[in-house]
């Protein structure tokens, strides 16, 4: 079974929900939500490898209907996008990692050169170091590798704490080194963009009136002018790599799939289905049956 990050774990967090997405099969009727998540990060690195242009036309794509709170959501990836362009440095877009036991996609891979001290390190830590008579060279089959690459990973999210401990990244630089023979990743980054998650303000008892969408979008703008975009750097972890893969070993054993209550059922979209043990169902795509 070829498995990725995400399938993983989706398995860490709830084994039901792997069974139901990825055994069962099941999907759910589209959320419409302007703020849906998936369809948001989609755009956002649309924009980012493209334009734009490219990423509103995603975004505004995947809905059957567009009102004043998609237009908004729009306006802030336009707001967005050039800037955290302006800070990324050119590079190869989704590159895809592949074996026969796992698949994922680099968001940026942008070819680097080490510094003189970085290469003074692998030198000096060289066994070979003391006879080493092409160690300025820049090549040495010892310690030294064909190319080097930063790899860079976008989020559009709020949340840093919980990526920044993630074993995605340790697992995309693992596997591209061992799928790419002389080629390594220098350097680990996760590009945190910041979310705006403002609501419309209503008449009440302290508001006299209501917000109009042009002070709203006004009042978006200045909260994203007051977040900075993140660009961290995480230091690569083997023991991440070992969490994984034994986390991949529980997934393909496991035959109960129990389910896992926790904060983060009001975000799964098989939430009503889970919780009325399959009696509800209205917004439950099942999978066609195949006939002989």
């Amino acid at each position: 079974m070829q498995v990725s990050y995400s399938r993983i774990s989706t398995h860490k967090k709830c084994p039901y929900q792997y069974k139901l997405r990825y055994l069962d099969k099941l999907q759910t009727l589209f959320n419409c939500d302007p703020q849906n998540a998936l369809v948001l990060g989609h755009a956002l690195h649309t924009g980012i490898e493209k334009d734009v242009t490219a990423a509103v036309d995603e975004y505004y794509s995947a809905y059957p209907i567009i009102d004043d709170a998609h237009v908004t959501e729009a306006m802030k990836l336009e707001y967005l996008i050039p800037k955290v362009k302006a800070l990324l440095p050119n590079g190869k877009h989704e590159v895809k990692i592949e074996t026969d036991d796992f698949v994922g996609f680099i968001d940026l891979l942008v070819p680097t050169q080490l510094t003189l001290e970085e290469r003074d390190e692998i030198c000096n830590a060289c066994e070979k170091y003391d006879s080493c008579e092409t160690c300025t060279s820049g090549h040495c089959e010892y310690g030294k590798y064909e190319q080097y690459y930063d790899l860079y990973d976008f989020k559009y999210s709020n949340n840093i704490d919980s990526y920044m401990e993630s074993a995605q990244l340790h697992l995309y630089k693992y596997f591209f080194e061992l799928t790419n023979p002389g080629k390594r990743i220098r350097n680990l980054y996760f590009v945190f963009v910041p979310k705006c998650n403002l609501r419309i303000k209503y008449k009440n008892k302290t508001n006299p009136r209501d917000e109009t969408i042009y002070e709203f979008r006004k009042r978006c703008l200045e909260d994203l002018e007051s977040k900075e975009i993140r660009i961290e750097q995480i230091q690569y972890d083997t023991n991440k790599v070992i969490e994984y893969l034994m986390a991949t070993k529980h997934c393909v054993e496991d035959t109960e799939y129990i389910k896992n209550p926790t904060r983060l059922c009001d975000w799964c979209d098989y939430k009503d289905y889970c919780q009325s043990d399959g009696k509800i169902d209205y917004d439950i795509v099942y999978p066609e049956e195949k006939h002989e």
